[in-house]
Formats: structure tokens, C-alpha cells, sequence
């Protein structure tokens, strides 16, 4: 609470730059909750809850497209669809084929740590088991930079742009 507080004094004595929501750390907790709430998110919480949920779930956008990759089924439009059970990040899925079957290509999210969060455009549970294939990832530090994943990838590496009907600015 004592950190709301503070926070709000602060936005009081600074002159903002309007950049949109890119501008996290001086938005107000009530427009926060707006944001939220119109995205049909939870408006409960600290400060500190509302930025996480708000950096997780409005900063992304909902379509992203896939161009370019040697293994030509993950190329398309993906289309947001819920969130990742483990990290709230949205996680954005798009049907397609694979030797013969009708699967669903998924763009996440992992946690690894501070700075090691990684992307993956993956099928999921369709490996012996139901493990997945990975075909390619990108470090969350190095944006926009994606990798093939050694069993499954094929080079090149795709390029991932931001649907132009994207709320992100």
C-alpha cells in the first residue's frame, strides 16, 4: 500500500511522456483497472499485481505472424488464445498439419529466469508420450532474434512481426 502511495505522489511531480501504454511504471491504478477490465482480466490487487498482469496481458498483442521458416507449417497468422497455466503470458495458436494430422501450432512462453524467459513455437503433446516438438525459440532478451531448436527446426530461423492490427505501440 505504502508503495501505491508513493508511486502516486511521484506521478504527481513528474511531467509523463505520452507513449501510449508503453508508459507502465507511471500509470495509475485506476487506469491500470480500466485496462484491464476492458481485456476481461482481473482488476484485484497491489500495484505491483495490476503492472504484471497489465505488462503480460495488454503490452502483447493479439495476432502475430510467422514468415519465412525452413519448416513452412509454423508460417502463418497465430491468434491469441488464453494465457500459459504456468506464467500468465498469452499464448497465441494457429491449425495446421503434421505427417498427416490435423494439430494446433502454439507460440509461449517459459520462465527460465531474470532475463532467460524464452519463446517457442512448438506442437504440443504430439511426440511418444505426448511430449512436444519445439522448432524454434528466441531468448527474451534478444527480441526478435529466433533460433531452430536442434530436432525439429529447419533452417532459416523465422521472422515474427507483430500483427498490424496490433494493440501494442
Amino acid at each position: 500500500m505504502l508503495t501505491d502511495v508513493l508511486t502516486a505522489v511521484a506521478r504527481g511531480k513528474r511531467k509523463r511522456k505520452r507513449s501510449g501504454i508503453a508508459d507502465f511504471d507511471t500509470m495509475s491504478i485506476d487506469t491500470m483497472r480500466q485496462k484491464l477490465d476492458e481485456k476481461g482480466l482481473d482488476v484485484d490487487g497491489t500495484r505491483k499485481m495490476l503492472l504484471d498482469l497489465v505488462q503480460k496481458n495488454i503490452q502483447l498483442p493479439d495476432e502475430v505472424v510467422v514468415t519465412g521458416a525452413g519448416f513452412s507449417e509454423v508460417n502463418g497468422t497465430y491468434v491469441r488464445n488464453g494465457n500459459h497455466i504456468n506464467n500468465g503470458y498469452p499464448k497465441y495458436k494457429k491449425s495446421g498439419h503434421y505427417k498427416g494430422r490435423e494439430v494446433e501450432y502454439t507460440i509461449y512462453r517459459m520462465e527460465k529466469g531474470r532475463n532467460k524467459d524464452i519463446w517457442f513455437i512448438s506442437l504440443w503433446g504430439v511426440g511418444q508420450h505426448g511430449s512436444d516438438y519445439d522448432f524454434y525459440f528466441s531468448f527474451e532478451d534478444e527480441p526478435g532474434t529466433w533460433k531452430c531448436c536442434e530436432r525439429h527446426g529447419l533452417e532459416p530461423a523465422p521472422t515474427v512481426i507483430l500483427s498490424p492490427s496490433s494493440n501494442v505501440k
